[in-house]
């Protein structure tokens, strides 16, 4: 039970944490480092990567959780040795990405997330088969948080993209604050709102 309401509470947070990320991430990228002395060029690569990273920000989070269930069913094997192999997956996605498929940096970050998601599925496989915490009561909230994060996404990008194109010169960093403040907070207010 504590392992399913904890599951709960990361899920709520960190679906919509990604959809934002993945929609305001220029914005972001260009608040942190600037939208004069930055290149746009750069800035584009950056929030590719940006991007790649945020896709395994719900594993991530959850795969601290399942460690520890595993630790308190006193199993610390499974979780070792599943880490061990998404270190490997991870070693192995960067060096094609890198020197076969030349992504560069975006690479580096995909086979990360990459290899974040497959730590995270065979987790909950494992645990999911030894202590079936897998059922109705917590499927269907995790698909409404699912849908209601990408309705929130889908609000921020559209508020963004309207206010990039009529209200905000983009090119100042006031503006882009404003910019970046107001859509993502409506796309937060939508979230809470439906949720």
């Amino acid at each position: 039970n504590t392992i399913k309401k904890s599951l709960n509470q990361i899920f709520y947070l960190s679906l919509p944490a990604t959809c934002l990320f993945l929609v305001l991430r220029v914005q972001l990228v260009r608040l942190a480092y600037g939208t004069k002395t930055f290149p746009w060029g750069a800035t584009i690569n950056t929030g590719k990567t940006l991007a790649a990273i945020t896709f395994s920000i719900f594993s991530q989070c959850a795969i601290q959780l399942l460690v520890r269930g595993f630790y308190a069913l006193h199993n610390t094997i499974t979780p070792f040795v599943i880490g061990l192999t998404s270190v490997f997956v991870n070693i192995i996605l960067s060096w094609i990405f890198i020197f076969v498929l030349k992504t560069e940096i975006f690479g580096l970050a995909l086979a990360y997330s990459i290899s974040n998601l497959i730590n995270f599925v065979f987790l909950f496989f494992f645990f999911n088969r030894k202590e079936k915490i897998v059922d109705r009561s917590v499927l269907l909230p995790w698909g409404k948080m699912l849908l209601i994060s990408i309705t929130s996404g889908i609000v921020s990008w559209i508020s963004m993209r309207f206010m990039d194109e009529n209200v905000f010169d983009t090119s100042k960093t006031i503006h882009l604050l404003f910019l970046t403040g107001i859509s993502g907070g409506l796309g937060l207010g939508t979230y809470v709102l439906l949720s």
